[in-house]
Order: C-alpha cells, then structure tokens, then sequence
C-alpha cells in the first residue's frame, strides 16, 4: 500500500513539474493580455489542495530564467519575471530587492562597455610598438587586428569573464533568495 502511495506522490509532482514548466512557458509567449494575470488566473484554477505544489514548480520554472540578460537584451524578460515572482512570493522586502537586481544588471552592460573601452585604450600602445616591430621585421608596413591578437584576446577574456562572474554570482545570490522567501 506505502509502494502505492509513493508512486502516486511522484507522478503528481511530475505532473506539476510539467504543469508549472508549461504555464511559464506560455507565460513568456503570450504577446498580448497579462501574462501575470495569466498565471494567477492558472493557479485559480487549479485546485486549491495542489496549488502550492503547482506554485513551487512554477516558482522553480521562474527562478531559472533570473540571469545576467545577453548583451544588446532589453532586459524585459527580467522585468517579467520580477512581476511574476511576486505574485508567488508575498515577502514585503522582495518587490525592492528584485529591483536592486534589475539595476544592477543594468549596471553590468555600462561596466563591460567601460572596461572594453579601457582595455582597448591600454592595449593600442603595445599594438603600436608590435606592429613596429612586426613592420621592421618584415620591412613592410604590419596592421594587426585587435580581434585576432591572442595577447589582447587573452587580457580581454579575463577582465571580461571576471565582471561577468561577479555578476553572475549575484544572479545566483537573487535566485537562491528568491527560493528562500517561497513560503513553504
């Protein structure tokens, strides 16, 4: 009989897995109306004993798309989902702490654009001096493309992938938070 019930627990809560998942995922296609309307209108409807279960999945669904957006992104997605968790976390602290994280991702656009500036600005005069020396080697004028030199590729990636794992670690630092205000 416990061999019954368990099974019955696991594909209940892989039924809503995939409820939740579905739900978010029509959440972020819906080009017209409300999408968070939608997902509280979705959770009114469902059942009022596997609600929490269903607002756990989508919570999980939703915490997954809390990441630094691509560069060139509008970070509408992010807006999105800050609306959307809010309809599932009722903890008065998250509306401003969500919008501390939209900032700040703001902010990280602006600080690559500043240090690809920078390092290009540090990086022209060794470019000079090794296209001097390149042009006094082979006694013709040397151009080197910033884009293929693996010197300047490699300062590049560092600094680059350093700011974008600091930020990443507060995506992360955002989406653990966000598990833990969930009420349970």
């Amino acid at each position: 009989m416990m061999e019954k019930t368990n099974r019955a627990e696991k594909i209940d809560a892989g039924h809503m897995r995939q409820e939740g998942e579905g739900l978010v995922n029509e959440f972020f296609q819906l080009s017209t109306g409300n999408p968070v309307q939608f997902l509280e209108d979705s959770l009114k409807n469902t059942p009022k004993d596997q609600q929490l279960y269903l607002k756990r999945e989508i919570l999980a669904a939703l915490v997954s798309h809390i990441v630094i957006p691509a560069p060139h992104g509008n970070g509408k997605e992010l807006e999105l989902v800050g609306k959307a968790l809010s309809l599932l976390i009722k903890d008065s602290r998250f509306p401003e702490f969500y919008r501390q994280f939209i900032r700040i991702s703001t902010q990280y656009f602006e600080e690559i654009a500043h240090c690809e500036a920078d390092i290009r600005d540090q990086y022209t005069d060794r470019l000079r001096e090794k296209e001097e020396k390149l042009s006094h080697q082979s006694g013709r004028p040397v151009r080197v493309d910033l884009s293929t030199d693996p010197e300047f590729a490699d300062i590049y990636n560092k600094k680059i992938n350093s700011i974008r794992e600091d930020y990443e670690s507060i995506a992360e630092q955002v989406r653990e938070q966000s598990l833990l205000l969930f009420p349970t």
